[in-house]
């Protein structure tokens, strides 16, 4: 529960443990609002009291300005007024160019031929941050071995990727090594067909292309399957729904260095033989470190997520804006550090 001790302090007291209330309660970006602060029909927050470096003064269902918060003690820097898009009606990297954007996030698509300075813009680049992953649908039963895995890992090749030995990003506490990670797969990835489906973003473009000519060489048929961003994320959020492919390929963008946060995000929906509330200690127990390698490698060995390559990710952005100093080691964009 929540209590309110005075008007410039609140008690909170979780119901369990879990590590990103540290990250959330520490970042400007974490705010709170009274419950009043709520539109009871629209569950959308009301434009009146907020805590952090800024607070909401207009939102609709094209986009949502915020505006610096003049009672956040330490703000001083950061622009006065920003407006988050959600909708555009043309690629963002020509809202940019064109001047309808100052800045966006996004991860690399490998392969794609691009480059920013002749676009007119900047990019500021992230460690490896984004992993690219087959996760199974519901109802099929083909698999990815590690022949597959390594037979990728040996042929596709760019400064934009590395294997995703690992399992999480970062190498964090309880990684896995790479022995462990293709010791957790099976020996052969199931022969004939194997129908991929994949999100516009990957859909017959030059990354999607070199994983199916690299599974030709060890026998291996990978069809892709395009299908709408509806489905996509309908199949990642319910697991058991059965559909026509037998594999989904997506990324996985973490805006945040811990890996209980990543694995209940990657795992959502899908009943796990691990109490995965222990792993939401702070302290690198030996407990915690047991408990995650074990779904990770639970994950691997049921081909709920099989992780391929990790890639970076990025802030596209105009020349003349001012992004402060910005973090490397995830995704976040963090206004509050921009010049004027």
């Amino acid at each position: 529960g929540i209590e309110v001790v005075d008007n410039y302090t609140i008690r909170m007291t979780p119901n369990h443990r879990y590590e990103s209330i540290f990250l959330m309660m520490a970042s400007p970006e974490g705010g709170v609002w009274p419950a009043k602060s709520i539109d009871e029909d629209t569950l959308n927050l009301k434009l009146d009291v907020v805590s952090g470096p800024f607070r909401i003064s207009e939102q609709d269902a094209t986009s949502i300005t915020i505006v610096g918060n003049p009672n956040y003690v330490g703000r001083v820097t950061g622009p006065d007024t920003v407006k988050i898009i959600k909708g555009l009606k043309v690629p963002r990297a020509t809202a940019l160019k064109e001047g309808q954007l100052d800045f966006f996030s996004g991860a690399v698509n490998p392969f794609e031929e691009w480059s920013p300075e002749p676009l007119g813009y900047k990019l500021h680049k992230t460690t490896a941050t984004t992993m690219f992953y087959f996760a199974k649908s519901g109802g099929h039963t083909k698999v990815i071995g590690r022949d597959l895995i390594t037979k990728l890992w040996e042929e596709i090749k760019s400064p934009e990727i590395s294997p995703a030995e690992t399992f999480l990003p970062f190498g964090s506490v309880g990684n896995l090594d790479r022995n462990h990670f293709l010791s957790s797969l099976p020996d052969k990835t199931t022969k004939g067909k194997i129908v991929v489906a994949t999100p516009p973003r990957y859909s017959g473009k030059a990354f999607m292309k070199k994983i199916i000519a690299a599974a030709k060489e060890i026998g291996v048929e990978i069809e892709n399957k395009p299908i709408d961003l509806a489905t996509w994320y309908a199949v990642l959020n319910d697991r058991s729904l059965e559909k026509d492919f037998d594999f989904v390929f997506s990324d996985y963008v973490a805006s945040e260095r811990y890996p209980s946060v990543q694995i209940k995000f990657l795992s959502r929906n899908v009943k796990l033989p691990y109490d995965i509330s222990r792993i939401d200690a702070v302290d690198a127990s030996k407990e915690k470190v047991e408990i995650l390698q074990g779904v990770q490698s639970w994950l691997l060995k049921t081909q709920t997520i099989v992780p391929v390559f990790f890639t970076f990710s990025f802030i596209a952005y105009r020349p003349t804006l001012d992004l402060g100093h910005q973090p490397v080691n995830d995704v976040d964009i963090q206004i509050w550090k921009f010049g004027q």
